[in-house]
């Protein structure tokens, strides 16, 4: 896709001009060069950052993590925006390619409108290092306020815009996955918004599991906020779904209504046994809350108790369950249902659009390949290079092992689009239905193999793809 630089539309890859503006598209570069060897960078104040939408100078540093800088900047209106600079200098050069992609996805998950999520507003590359221009939270994370004594409005108030953020998040297709104190941003108006969409998190994760032993303090920063399916080197490879996020959403929501104590051991308890902490998160044998929050509101205990369920399938079913629970003192109200059922897309409507992926934005016109194919299924699975066309619709996942090679079916009949989980396989000479490895879900709904409706709007998810 292609963000117009004057409205912030996005527009298909090929077009020429803005299809709601019409202002003409900018071709612009946001990746190094093959073979650009990435420059050690440090900004100074008066340092320029120049995009092909405009120019800003650097302010001051205002953090730093392991895989990045952020700094504050002033555009050349002397609007305050923050910029986001990859370390891609500390990067394996066999992973630059993907690390580039999670940026890449990174940046779009900003564009999702919500004022419950630090928006993207502009992107660019410095001494090959990639660089996201994002909007100013002046009031610092939930890290920096976690030790203070929360009262329960407040603690509402917060749970109410994060659930906003990560309903907006889900509804667009996307996984938060890092979802910690350090990734909550207070902007003007004190709102709590979503940062860091998953590029850290990924990260983490990587160098979490390549060094299991190792670096303790970053390896428990990590593990503490991941679901126990997550742990687990066998169902690591499922379907990441909002499940995920709702955990980790549980993890934030204990620790700042008990000022900063965590649900399964501390840090020392962890350094002494680790496979005991890991034991404790997987049966859900979490420290009661009120152990240190003795006037803990019973309905805040059963919704961390149902947040950090170790089976994925008895927590919240999403953020906008989730929502509803919290009290009627919050700010926030959740949108409300559809009063009347989604009316199901025509064989000649539906288009599957990949919404977060290797190849974001490329679009599946589904009328137009049963045409060409002659029949009234199509086939959905991993792309294999080898095998071109095994799939009518070929998914590219090109670092990860989600995507079962025979995924799933969509079927058009009865003047209506199904979706069914695994595909028919000829095995020993005997035909079968095949479930895919890591299942297939609609909406964070798990699809089975009788197969459901699917309608316009809805969210598909096949591994790591929507």
């Amino acid at each position: 896709m292609k963000t117009c630089s004057y409205c912030g539309f996005l527009n298909q890859y090929q077009a020429a001009n803005c299809a709601n503006c019409r202002q003409p598209l900018v071709i612009e570069s946001y990746t190094p060069a093959k073979g650009t060897i990435p420059q050690k960078l440090r900004l100074a104040p008066g340092n320029i950052l120049q995009t092909p939408a405009s120019t800003y100078t650097v302010q001051q540093e205002i953090g730093s993590g392991g895989f990045g800088t952020v700094y504050l900047v002033h555009d050349n209106l002397n609007r305050e925006f923050a910029v986001k600079i990859l370390h891609l200098w500390e990067i394996h050069p066999k992973d630059h390619e993907e690390v580039m992609g999670r940026f890449t996805r990174e940046y779009e998950a900003g564009k999702v409108a919500s004022p419950f999520i630090v928006q993207s507003i502009n992107r660019g590359q410095c001494g090959g290092n990639p660089f996201i221009v994002m909007e100013y939270c002046p009031n610092g994370d939930l890290r920096q306020k976690m030790n203070r004594h929360w009262d329960e409005p407040s603690v509402n108030r917060v749970a109410g815009n994060i659930l906003m953020g990560l309903h907006q998040l889900h509804s667009s297709g996307i996984i938060h996955r890092d979802l910690k104190p350090e990734n909550i941003l207070f902007g003007k108006e004190h709102i709590a918004m979503l940062s860091d969409f998953g590029i850290s998190g990924f990260l983490q994760n990587r160098s979490t599991r390549a060094d299991w032993r190792g670096h303790v303090k970053n390896v428990f920063g990590t593990v503490v906020y991941m679901p126990p399916e997550q742990l687990d080197v066998k169902t690591a490879f499922r379907s990441v779904a909002p499940a995920t996020d709702i955990f980790g959403f549980g993890v934030l929501m204990y620790e700042l209504l008990t000022q900063g104590k965590l649900p399964f051991g501390d840090f020392e308890e962890f350094t002494q046994n680790r496979q005991l902490f890991f034991d404790k998160v997987k049966k859900g044998q979490l420290t009661p809350p009120q152990t240190y929050r003795q006037n803990l509101s019973n309905n805040w205990i059963t919704i961390l108790g149902q947040c950090l369920h170790p089976d994925p399938s008895k927590r919240f079913g999403s953020a906008l369950e989730l929502l509803r629970y919290i009290p009627a003192s919050q700010t926030i109200s959740p949108p409300n249902p559809p009063q009347t059922p989604p009316k199901p897309v025509t064989k000649n409507t539906l288009t599957l659009q990949i919404m977060n992926g290797d190849e974001y934005g490329r679009q599946y016109h589904l009328s137009q390949l049963l045409r060409k194919k002659g029949k009234s299924i199509l086939t959905l699975g991993w792309y294999d290079k080898q095998n071109p066309y095994d799939n009518d619709i070929p998914i590219v996942e090109n670092y990860t092992k989600y995507i079962s090679r025979y995924h799933a079916t969509l079927e058009y009949a009865h003047n209506k689009w199904y979706i069914r989980d695994g595909q028919w396989r000829c095995i020993n000479n005997l035909w079968q239905w095949k479930k895919s490895k890591n299942g297939t879900l609609v909406n964070s709904q798990t699809v089975t193999i009788n197969g459901q409706p699917i309608y316009h709007n809805d969210i598909i998810t096949v591994g790591d793809t929507t």
